[in-house]
């Protein structure tokens, strides 16, 4: 049951001068709103009661822990929306991010929260929006380069895109994935290097949704693969992208100048999804290697709901990953369902990238 507004500000209160307070107080406001209670959204007083919170620790330049509190407000809300059937208008805490990341240097970050800003204000105006009343303009305009018309230019098509999925298009990542062939991301910062940022509770529901299909559609898991990838620094993600001899379901242009295992992918990694109720075989490894090797592209994801055959015995398709490393260089790093789920629950794909590489790379 929800609390009133001056329970739940009381309750924080008790807990505030507590070294590690922010724990505390994320799980008071989770166990004492009632998400539902996010529905109204207009004025909404709890969405308030986070914001007073966040807002308390920025003015402490507490700026991590701020950040922390609206990505849970952000997760809240997302959640609200899937349990309640309804668009929640989500721009408040992604805007509150995008300051606070700025501030600690991490331009991609700060980019990818306001393009994701911009397209809930275009949602909750439906396209038209109102430069005055809202924060992702000036923001966007005159602090991140993007100019006026590109600005309208991806409210107009954040909008629209909204109105072609009546489930998927109240996710702003969703958009985003569907009109980002316009926008070229900004080079992560060694300070953001390794944060790899999705909307999780979004993810579990895209993921859950494929799984649950009883119909096995290809082009669904090339979307929620390509909206995985997004999150990974750097990594800027083109689908479906045919050349005169291949056609790759995933295309990444990899502006990552990280100094570790990602220095050895090269400047474009190719992805195929798989989403086969069977194993990936020795053909399919063969013929993704012949991809790699005549396009002179040095790395490459496979996502399989399956997995690998031979996994664990060292032969069949495992063999031949091994053998494409050994004779061509390639590095085939193959992501499985168990994978994908383990990200979702808070692993970062960072460090699962890491492991699938020394897989390749060193047999392990």
């Amino acid at each position: 049951m929800t609390k009133t507004k001056d329970e739940i500000l009381s309750l924080l209160k008790g807990v505030a001068n507590s070294r590690d307070c922010v724990p505390s107080m994320i799980g008071i406001l989770r166990d004492n709103i009632q998400r539902k209670e996010y529905v109204n959204h207009a004025n909404n007083q709890y969405i308030s009661i986070w914001d007073q919170v966040g807002q308390s620790f920025a003015g402490s330049d507490r700026l991590n822990e701020a950040i922390l509190i609206f990505e849970t407000l952000y997760e809240e809300l997302t959640m609200s929306q899937i349990e309640n059937g309804c668009y929640i208008p989500k721009g408040l805490p992604l805007v509150w991010m995008r300051d606070y990341c700025l501030k600690l240097n991490k331009p991609w970050l700060a980019q990818k929260y306001i393009i994701l800003t911009i397209i809930e204000d275009a949602i909750a105006n439906k396209g038209n929006i109102n430069l005055d009343s809202t924060g992702s303009y000036f923001r966007a305009v005159w602090y991140q380069n993007i100019k006026d018309a590109q600005f309208k230019d991806i409210a107009s098509k954040a909008y629209s895109c909204f109105k072609t999925n009546n489930n998927f298009g109240r996710f702003p990542e969703w958009v985003l994935l569907n009109i980002s062939n316009e926008i070229s991301i900004t080079t992560p910062s060694d300070n953001e290097i390794n944060n790899f940022v999705i909307n999780a509770p979004f993810a579990k529901y895209w993921f859950d949704t494929i799984c649950n299909s009883k119909k096995k559609n290809g082009t669904d898991l090339e979307d929620f693969c390509a909206f995985l990838l997004m999150g990974m620094p750097g990594f800027e993600v083109k689908r479906r992208i045919s050349t005169r001899d291949y056609h790759y379901d995933i295309l990444i242009r990899n502006k990552s100048f990280a100094k570790d295992f990602r220095q050895d992918f090269g400047n474009y990694i190719a992805a195929e999804c798989k989403n086969w109720s069977k194993m990936i075989g020795v053909q399919e490894i063969a013929y993704f290697t012949s991809k790699l090797v005549f396009q002179d592209i040095k790395s490459g994801i496979i996502f399989s709901q399956k997995g690998l055959s031979g996994k664990g015995e060292y032969k069949e398709a495992t063999l031949t990953v091994l053998k494409s490393f050994y004779k061509t260089g390639n590095i085939i790093m193959i992501i499985n369902k168990k994978d994908i789920y383990e990200t979702i629950k808070n692993r970062n794909f960072i460090n699962i990238l890491q492991t699938k590489y020394e897989e390749a790379r060193f047999s392990l």
